[in-house]
């Protein structure tokens, strides 16, 4: 058991020592053991008594000098010592040397009432603690008077050290539909009491993932938001404001490529805003294609360009590509208007149905995509350069973690 600190189950030994057939797969960490918190406080003040160890109770910290020798204030005094050790659990964030390390995550427990007859009755008798590892992990255990505790990640999060949801739950009936779908044996086992508490994440993983989403969400309003819920993939574009619209290496990309000539142009009127801090980045002038609603229809047709494009290399820009439908109707008629030739950049190549048809068989120079979404190998056209949002994303890791500004990304 030495070298083995984890047990793999089979499914039908899962089941039978959670008490669920809910579960499909997990390990056995023997060696691991759950401990009462509050037994626990009382457990190190005892011993730090023992020792000698000066205790100062109800008397919350205040404010920390981070003088030399360091002082802790209270509302009724101060404490000057050699070493200050914090142990400030979620409460950490407020401290701003560790601020930008952690992430504050609010958890929501519900505890049924006492029904220890029932988890005889399931097999759950054995004060077994169990981690269900998703994303946001479930967490629950059975107490000394047989309640189960369940515990549910990913409630509300807090900033710069600033939060305030303790208390009552928000959250209580989506905690206890998630501990109903894995125990219906005991749907009939009332919840007595839902709180919350707080927890400090290290930011990586998901935590790290919400930070970087929402400081780029600041800057990039077609940066694609991907949810994952079973097999199902839904995408959500924010609605936020920005100066620059687009991945900066893409406009980097064309900078770099030198198009001489060129006029940025915006495939209708409500995306000018858009094309014009494009175009202000390239230094180039803006057009814009006119268009108008056919009749009572929900459909549009594009019947003129506003700008000088003759003579012009184009560079068409929008949030996505899907169909290619517009997209291609716009080169062509750039293309009766006497552009050179035409660019096009998008930041979502969705290209469903027949977009990649559509494209290759158009008259268009270069379509410039990045890898929001992936594109598999048959709709890589030559004509279709697509660029990574690592470098993006890695700089970004790198500036909040070192609390840098995420916007300078974008000037």
């Amino acid at each position: 058991m030495r070298n083995r600190p984890f047990e793999r189950l089979e499914p039908a030994q899962v089941a039978r020592r959670s008490g669920s057939p809910t579960h499909l797969a997990g390990v056995l960490e023997p060696t691991a053991a759950t401990v009462h918190p509050a037994h626990l406080a009382r457990g190190l003040r005892r011993v730090a008594l023992e020792r000698g160890v000066r205790i100062f109770e109800r008397s919350p910290m205040t404010a920390l000098d981070r003088s030399r020798p360091p002082r802790v204030r209270t509302e009724l005094g101060s404490v000057t010592a050699g070493t200050v050790v914090l142990a400030l659990n979620a409460w950490s964030a407020r401290i701003r040397e560790l601020r930008n390390a952690l992430v504050v995550i609010a958890s929501d427990i519900v505890a049924t009432v006492p029904a220890p007859e029932r988890l005889r009755e399931i097999g759950w008798a054995d004060g077994l603690c169990i981690d269900d590892s998703r994303m946001l992990v479930n967490y629950y255990r059975t107490t000394l008077d047989g309640r189960v505790v369940f515990g549910k990640g990913g409630g509300a999060l807090g900033y710069g050290g600033r939060f305030g949801f303790e208390g009552p739950s928000p959250r209580a009936r989506v905690v206890e539909a998630a501990f109903r779908a894995l125990y219906p044996s005991l749907a009939d086992v009332p919840v007595a009491a839902v709180t919350n508490l707080l927890v400090a994440h290290e930011r990586m993983e998901e935590s790290l993932a919400y930070q970087i989403t929402r400081a780029l969400l600041e800057h990039t309003p077609d940066l694609v938001a991907v949810h994952k819920a079973a097999q199902e993939i839904t995408l959500k574009s924010a609605v936020l404001g920005s100066p620059v619209p687009f991945h900066p290496g893409a406009l980097r990309y064309f900078k770099e490529k030198g198009v001489p000539n060129l006029t940025v142009v915006a495939t209708d009127v409500g995306d000018a805003k858009r094309a014009r801090n494009v175009a202000d980045h390239l230094g180039a002038p803006l057009a814009i294609v006119e268009k108008r609603r056919i009749g009572n229809e929900q459909r549009t047709e594009a019947v003129n360009i506003i700008g000088e494009v003759e003579g012009m290399n184009a560079l068409i820009v929008d949030d996505e590509v899907d169909t290619g439908s517009t997209l291609v109707a716009t080169v062509d008629m750039l293309l009766r208007h006497g552009a050179a030739d035409v660019y096009a950049c998008c930041t979502h190549p969705v290209l469903s149905g027949e977009a990649v048809q559509r494209i290759e068989g158009s008259a268009i120079k270069e379509l410039v995509v990045t890898d929001t979404i992936p594109l598999p190998p048959m709709k890589r056209l030559p004509k279709i350069t697509v660029l990574s949002l690592a470098p993006l994303l890695g700089e970004a890791i790198r500036r909040i973690h070192t609390g840098h500004s995420v916007g300078e990304l974008f000037q």
